[in-house]
């Protein structure tokens, strides 16, 4: 057969396999050499490497960058486990402020097997000390996104009958949790679970109570928090997953663990009345009442609401610290949570010149004490018209006394509406006659006047 050259077919002639390399369909592929539109520089790249050579050369930007989330995935979670735990315990001690290696040895230091229970609780203070209040956000995204809520978490758990460990471990995480991505760090690790547990293996240590409530008090802090918070409970989900459908299994968790963490706090209050203890604990129960699924019109408006406890607990917490301004507006603001318009209105007793209930009144004693915006009394009334119909009184009270009488020529004017549950009053009319006193709850009727004419009937509308 002759050969394509000898044929004189030279068109059809073909390279030879020994030239067929990746360098000379780079060079062809070029769009500067008459390549293929669109061809990128970096794949046209010559040298050993072929078409991609330049991507290698470069280190590959997809490998690097899964090289760098491998790493900083080893600097958050993997690293610790690396740190021995002489070198754990110096790196804290040694330290002077927070940094991402001070929470890793920290870490490394309260999770080594080997560490005993003298050498968690010098790390867990050495926390207490670098971690200063308030902290800046810098330092809270850094525990948040640290192994330390982990870890602190888990301590809790392990040294939970050991009072002093528990209680600066709970110290530390309340003041890692000023923020939402720290309270949520903390609650994705089971803080809310430890804290219950922790209170029931110590019910009789005010100090475990105390610190046990703060903590409580930080995590459902937020919003978001707070409800992650009442859907959790004490209850563990993927135990009964396969049992109770999604829909029903949320509401009677969110119910169970509301009833559980209020009870808890309740029990805390009772254990004794100590400032501190009465203090965070009307915090939390103001957090969790406020926050949570059972908020104020279910509290208020349901008969089967559990008012009565709450109500004890805050006036019991008053009577014991009746001169601490800030223990007894804590205590009215969870008042007013689960008692119908508390201090809205004036208290009856307290106007004639003594109340018997004192700090267990629910009603308003002075101006200074009414809350929802009540003034107690009404404007005064306009002046009548001379020898005219009898003109109205003031304006309608929001609460407490009705409005004065306007002045009239003839008649006395009708007392303004108080509404409230105490007696509405006109006062007087004008020289002639006096206006009636109302004496309804809403709208009273007004008594005959008592003026040195002829006293005519007044209205309170």
């Amino acid at each position: 057969a002759e050969s394509p050259a000898e044929s004189g077919l030279h068109f059809l002639s073909f390279p030879r396999a020994k030239d067929m390399t990746s360098d000379t369909f780079a060079a062809r592929r070029r769009p500067e050499t008459g390549g293929g539109y669109g061809q990128s520089n970096l794949k046209a790249g010559t040298g050993k490497g072929g078409a991609w050579a330049g991507y290698h050369n470069q280190g590959g930007a997809y490998n690097q960058g899964a090289q760098q989330q491998h790493q900083q995935h080893q600097l958050t979670n993997g690293a610790t486990a690396n740190i021995p735990l002489p070198a754990a315990v110096r790196g804290v001690e040694e330290a002077s402020a927070v940094t991402e290696y001070v929470l890793r040895c920290a870490s490394a230091a309260i999770e080594h097997q080997q560490a005993t229970q003298q050498e968690v609780e010098a790390v867990l203070s050495k926390l207490c000390s670098l971690i200063t209040l308030p902290v800046s956000p810098q330092v809270s995204q850094m525990l948040a996104n640290s192994a330390l809520p982990s870890a602190v978490v888990r301590t809790i758990r392990r040294y939970q009958n050991e009072a002093p460990c528990a209680a600066l471990a709970c110290v530390v995480a309340v003041k890692s949790t000023g923020s939402t991505e720290g309270a949520a760090s903390h609650i994705r690790a089971g803080a809310l679970d430890e804290v219950n547990n922790l209170m029931d293996v110590h019910p009789s240590h005010g100090g475990v109570q105390n610190v046990s409530l703060l903590m409580l008090a930080g995590l459902v802090k937020d919003n978001a928090a707070a409800r992650t918070a009442v859907a959790s409970g004490s209850v563990n989900r993927a135990a009964w997953s396969s049992k109770v459908a999604a829909a029903a299994w949320s509401s009677k968790v969110a119910a169970a663990a509301w009833s559980s963490k209020v009870a808890a706090v309740l029990k805390a209050m009772e254990l004794t009345t100590g400032r501190e203890v009465q203090s965070n604990g009307l915090a939390a129960l103001r957090l969790l009442l406020d926050s949570g699924r059972n908020n104020r019109a279910f509290l208020q408006d349901n008969p089967r609401a559990p008012r009565a406890n709450l109500q004890e607990a805050a006036l019991r917490a008053k009577v014991s610290h009746q001169s601490d301004n800030s223990v007894c507006s804590s205590a009215n603001d969870v008042l007013a949570l689960v008692t119908p318009r508390f201090k809205e209105v004036m208290c009856w007793h307290w106007q004639s010149g003594w109340c018997k209930l004192g700090p267990r009144c629910t009603y308003a004693h002075g101006g200074t004490d009414l809350r929802g915006g009540g003034t107690g009394v009404s404007a005064p009334g306009d002046r009548g018209i001379p020898m005219g119909l009898p003109q109205a009184g003031g304006a309608d009270g929001r609460f407490g006394k009705g409005g004065a009488g306007g002045e009239k020529g003839g008649f006395g004017g009708a007392g303004g509406k108080g509404v409230s549950d105490s007696h509405a009053s006109g006062a007087k009319g004008g020289a002639a006659s006096e206006g009636g006193k109302g004496s309804g709850i809403v709208s009273g009727t007004g008594n005959e006047g008592q003026g040195k004419g002829s006293g005519k009937v007044g209205y309170n509308k």
